[in-house]
């Protein structure tokens, strides 16, 4: 394979942009020996290319707006193009399908960030869209004695959207610092499902998700006392099966430093969980997950730091994630280690000047 770039630079004293493209040749060759069939060759040439328009305003010293364009091309793999039945597993037969078009990921993001050194006020934004073209996906079709067979597909219509925004400024009191994060997302997932082993039908899945976290620091020489509150909302519905999940993940928390004498630093974060629309019982709906760890750094300037820290104290631990694609909603449950604790011992090697 060969790269080639071809890119466009310009230099202002309040913006800069560059506009480029990526020129990338590829050729694969497959053969398929099958003890019952003569050999099957399969030969493919394409040309990648990928756009990037990159552009930056300065507002201030420290205001700065920022606009990226990527364009991504992915070739399907060999194994999905390969015109040859697997059966391995002889209820579950796999297709390929050398009729299979590369798919292509257009991305467009806007950053903007904002630092006053007056106030000690640090704000972030960031929005993005991406939508996928010719993304590939499994079709699956059933026989009439219940043998499986999925085949790659190409389709359309895979986009999201997101925005985000983050805000770290203190109170007049510089004791008092506030914090907060807020995050939305909009997906809408592409794909083919089969009822009752019927023939396969386009679903369509939205999926909503939005992420609040709030924090309050109070701040001396001695401590820092912190606490948080956080929510996370997400629904999705599904236009086939003509379901909607929705679901809560709450939790609330506190976080307390002491520096203590001789260079001793002790740490305790304690955070209550609670899951609403899961349908989970016990501690898979709520827990809390409390830590601690105490450091002290060695050597003249304190490059050796020395930490123990227990994880779980209260053994309630857990590792269920939920999983929303166009097909399933599946709930992973993950084994968790439980109470543990670790010593580390970190060095710092300042090696400039030297």
């Amino acid at each position: 394979n060969h790269l080639v770039n071809l890119a466009i630079r310009t230099s202002q004293k309040k913006y800069n942009y560059n506009i480029g493209v990526d020129f990338e040749p590829q050729k694969s060759v497959s053969h398929s020996l099958l003890s019952d069939a003569p050999e099957d060759q399969l030969e493919r040439s394409v040309m990648n290319f990928s756009p990037t328009v990159n552009f930056r305003y300065k507002f201030s010293k420290r205001t700065r707006l920022q606009i990226v364009y990527r364009g991504k091309g992915k070739q399907p793999n060999i194994r999905d193009l390969q015109p040859v039945t697997d059966r391995t597993n002889p209820l579950n037969i796999r297709v390929g399908n050398p009729s299979l078009k590369p798919s292509y990921m257009n991305t467009f993001t806007l950053n903007f960030n904002s630092y006053n050194t007056k106030y000690q006020r640090n704000m972030v934004a960031t929005a993005l869209f991406e939508n996928t073209i010719n993304n590939v996906t499994n079709q699956v079709t059933y026989s009439e004695t219940g043998v499986r067979t999925t085949s790659p597909v190409n389709m359309n219509g895979n986009w999201r959207a997101m925005g985000s925004f983050s805000l770290n400024t203190p109170f007049k009191n510089r004791n008092w610092i506030f914090r907060t994060y807020s995050y939305l997302q909009y997906r809408n997932q592409n794909g083919y499902t089969t009822l009752n082993k019927e023939e396969p039908v386009k679903t369509s899945v939205q999926h909503l998700t939005g992420r609040e976290r709030l924090r309050i620091t109070y701040r001396t020489r001695q401590m820092e006392l912190t606490g948080l509150v956080g929510l996370t909302y997400n629904n999705s519905y599904n236009d086939v099966r003509e379901k909607r999940t929705e679901t809560f993940d709450y939790q609330a928390g506190t976080e307390l430093q002491l520096y203590l004498p001789w260079g001793m630093e002790l740490y305790n974060d304690l955070t209550y969980f609670l899951r609403t629309g899961y349908g989970y019982e016990g501690y898979a709906k709520a827990n809390f997950m409390w830590n601690c760890q105490l450091s002290k750094a060695f050597l003249k300037r304190k490059q050796l730091l020395i930490r123990f820290k227990i994880y779980d104290i209260l053994h309630q631990d857990i590792s269920m994630i939920r999983t929303i694609t166009a097909t399933a909603i599946r709930d992973t449950d993950y084994n968790a280690l439980g109470s543990y604790f670790m010593v580390h011992a970190i060095l710092r090697l300042n090696m400039m000047g030297h």
